[in-house]
């Protein structure tokens, strides 16, 4: 959207001001679920090597050769790739890499998202955690408000002609600027 001349025109800018290109994220399941597709994550994000695993096979055997023409990545990388297609490759890129150099390379040519971890086990734990505190707090601020009420408004209170005539004593602050 940002390439079409439409948007660069000043009156469109005002109302919908410059995008933000977001990241895509996938759920575990749609990324096991999905057969046309090859892929591996490290450290949470996904890389779609589809494209890289395809130019790889073998036209007859229809087998991937990490030797094959179209391999230009790092011999290393390329295994690894190979190896864990459709699979996280965290801890095995963290055995084979000392640094981010590899990752960064991925990044640029195969990156399309993170995984979504919303509705993992943990996250749904810390919800309920959150909920429970949530309404353990609301309780504790509703029994302040109720005894609040209990203590100004007692019942029976009634003014006598006695409570009128009592004198009562007003303490009202000086402040003397000065001496």
């Amino acid at each position: 959207l940002r390439q079409l001349p439409c948007h660069d025109y000043d009156g469109v800018k005002k109302f919908f001001n410059e995008y933000e290109r977001g990241t895509l994220a996938y759920s575990a399941s749609d990324l096991i679920n999905d057969k046309t597709l090859d892929w591996i994550t490290i450290r949470g994000r996904v890389y779609n090597v589809t494209n890289y695993m395809n130019g790889m096979k073998d036209d007859r055997s229809f087998k991937v050769d990490d030797e094959h023409d179209n391999a230009y990545l790092d011999p290393t990388l390329t295994s690894m790739i190979i190896n864990k297609v459709n699979e996280d490759a965290t801890e095995l890129y963290d055995e084979l890499f000392a640094n981010d150099e590899a990752l960064s390379c991925l990044d640029e040519l195969f990156y399309v998202g993170i995984i979504d971890e919303r509705f993992s086990p943990v996250c749904h734990g810390l919800n309920i955690f959150m909920f429970a505190a949530l309404i353990f707090v609301a309780l504790i601020l509703l029994t302040q408000c109720l005894c609040s009420l209990i203590y100004v408004a007692r019942s029976h209170r009634t003014f006598t002609r006695d409570d009128g005539e009592v004198p009562v004593m007003v303490m009202v602050p000086c402040y003397n600027e000065g001496d």
